[in-house]
């Protein structure tokens, strides 16, 4: 009996469909989880099984029963919220990933930021508080202004920034919302930029950067972004090499990487580093876009097929600009449909318009990124056009909602 290389993806929305498309385009047979069996990745995929990802016993389950009869050859998310079950799951099968001690790390802000500050990598000042005394004795010390974030969220959800010290109670319940532990850091002011890499048999290898570009505070939800980079050569080369050894510092050393990095004043500071690529929303629409069709996806699943995969690793094409923009509805309520959709394909440039949420998906607040509805991508021959450009196709949707 043949085995046939088989890989689990976690997730089959529609931002995931460009992956499990390329999975399959590698030899891959592939095996999608979500909760929603009517999810667009599920018509794509080889079979599918309805699992959460954060069901690390039940996706063991399932990896078991592939390799039982199939090649088991890797498990893939591109959230923080399936890498405990890909950790375990390679731990398992002895496959190639970050291992589940390392994952546990990256996961955990404020035990990765100490260990990458020991390592002489460049972090932000702070520290985890325990209550609004802690607090205000730590901004006393770190000084105005301050992020106050969630140790073990994702998404911007319940991140704040904080200029007067009247915002501290407010700022602190929020983040108290998502996780038991809090962190204060200071602000650091400067260009921030989304990293992506990958680690294949110990080696790094780069593969892009994005400018990400946010809300003003006290909010930090990301309103767009732009690939490549606006950096120069050698700032991106001191980017690329802070990040690789901030993940050796956790221990990460084989598969997907991604961090979140501010330059401040010519030196790269790590806000946090995960065992996985960026989100769809970059990843797998603008990198494509950006490059001659390659992405660090792509790259990665050759590999887990046996195949070569060097050519596949994203060059930004020099000769373009791709980037996105997310589609915000004005004020809080239920979302009806986002109007205008042709009107804005037509925009020269756009390359596809997409809507995230059903009808009936309620927003309580426009903070974070549960409040996106929508996406637009684009190209152009410059970052100022493509601006102009995202934002003319902006302009011409419309956010239905009611109360």
């Amino acid at each position: 009996m043949i085995q046939q290389p088989t890989l689990i993806y976690i997730g089959a929305s529609l931002l995931q469909l460009p992956a499990i498309s390329w999975a399959k385009q590698q030899g891959l047979k592939v095996v999608v989880t979500d909760t929603n069996p009517n999810a667009p990745g599920v018509a794509m995929a080889d079979d599918y099984r309805q699992l959460n990802g954060s069901d690390v016993a039940g996706l063991m389950q399932l990896a078991q029963e592939i390799a039982a009869q199939d090649k088991l050859v890797g498990c893939y998310c591109g959230s923080d919220f399936g890498l405990a079950a890909v950790a375990a799951i390679a731990a398992r099968f002895d496959l190639p990933a970050a291992s589940e001690a390392a994952t546990a790390l990256a996961l955990d802000k404020s035990r990765a930021k100490a260990l990458m500050q020991a390592a002489g990598v460049s972090v932000p000042r702070g520290e985890c508080v325990a209550g609004l005394s802690e607090l205000q004795t730590a901004v006393a010390e770190l000084g105005l202004p301050v992020i106050i974030k969630p140790v073990d969220s994702s998404g911007s959800r319940g991140v704040r920034t904080v200029s007067h010290l009247d915002q501290l109670p407010a700022a602190l319940m929020e983040a108290q919302k998502f996780s038991t532990e809090v962190m204060v850091e200071q602000l650091v002011e400067g260009e921030h930029i989304d990293v992506n890499g990958l680690f294949v048999a110990g080696q790094f290898y780069p593969c892009g950067l994005l400018d990400r570009y946010f809300s003003p505070p006290p909010f930090n939800y990301p309103l767009w972004g732009c690939q490549p980079s606006a950096l120069s050569e050698a700032a991106s080369a001191k980017v690329y090499a802070s990040v690789e050894a901030g993940a050796r510092a956790l221990g990460i050393d084989a598969g997907p990487i991604k961090a979140d990095v501010i330059v401040c004043n010519q030196v790269p500071v790590i806000l946090e580093i995960a065992p996985r690529f960026h989100g769809d929303v970059s990843s797998s629409f603008v990198t494509p876009l950006a490059t001659n069709g390659q992405s660090a996806s792509q790259a990665w699943f050759a590999h887990l097929a046996g195949q070569p995969f060097e050519a596949l690793l994203p060059r930004e094409n020099t000769k373009r600009v791709a980037g996105w923009m997310a589609v915000f509805p004005d004020a809080a309520g239920e979302f009806v449909a986002i109007d205008g959709i042709d009107e804005a394909s037509a925009v020269a440039g756009v390359k596809q318009i997409s809507t995230l949420k059903k009808p009936g998906y309620r927003v309580d607040s426009v903070a974070d990124n549960l409040a996106v509805m929508g996406f637009i991508w684009a190209v152009a021959e410059n970052r100022v056009a493509l601006k102009q450009c995202l934002d003319l196709a902006r302009q011409r949707l419309h956010v239905r909602m009611q109360m």
